[in-house]
């Protein structure tokens, strides 16, 4: 079985106009730090720490529960787009068993930013299906990379950025996966879930 295979990578999702007017928006949402998971202790406290040296990046939730017609009409573009392409997944490998989208977030990587190889699914955060969205490729670096699970250091596949781009995989530590340093610019993508 080769891993590589179950990597599923669609450009041109939406319309490059659509796109335009996603980047329009994020662009006037404010951005946090993005926080990785922590400790046990930490995590019974309710505390998501910021550590750059593993996850450094700026992060905005969109959630389709919130007063702004905005964000509930992107989430939705959102979602849907991500359900067609599961649709095609499905077709491909067999049900995934997903029952819907979790978690969608726009991500903002600056010049240095990236994210150390993880895998997102875990206890605190159950995800059966991970979603990578470009929304530009006018930067350098930024590569999305997944590495041997048997030995992070070995890369196996690499996704180059491009506009318009969905990278699609499972979850779970067989996809471990990390985000080389931006060299210039900025990297804007959104990532969703599904469980």
């Amino acid at each position: 079985m080769e891993l590589k295979n179950y990597i599923k990578v669609t450009d041109n999702v939406l319309p490059v106009t659509a796109i335009a007017r996603l980047i329009q928006y994020l662009n006037k949402l404010k951005f946090e730090d993005a926080s990785i998971i922590g400790t046990q202790e930490q995590r019974f406290k309710g505390e998501e720490p910021v550590n750059k040296n593993v996850r450094s990046a700026k992060v905005k939730a969109l959630n389709r529960d919130v007063e702004s017609l905005s964000e509930q009409h992107w989430f939705n573009v959102l979602g849907s787009t991500f359900a067609a392409v599961l649709g095609e997944y499905n077709k491909e490998h067999g049900n995934t068993c997903v029952d819907g989208m979790v978690d969608i977030q726009a991500i903002k990587y600056e010049i240095g930013d990236h994210y150390t190889v993880h895998s997102d699914h875990c206890l605190k955060f159950v995800r059966t299906m991970s979603i990578i969205l470009f929304l530009n490729d006018d930067y350098e670096g930024g590569e999305l990379y997944f590495t041997n699970p048997n030995n992070w250091d070995q890369e196996y596949f690499e996704v180059k950025p491009k506009a318009g781009r969905l990278v699609m995989f499972p979850s779970n530590f067989l996809f471990s996966h990390g985000v080389k340093k931006v060299k210039s610019s900025t990297r804007l993508v959104i990532v969703g879930w599904m469980k």
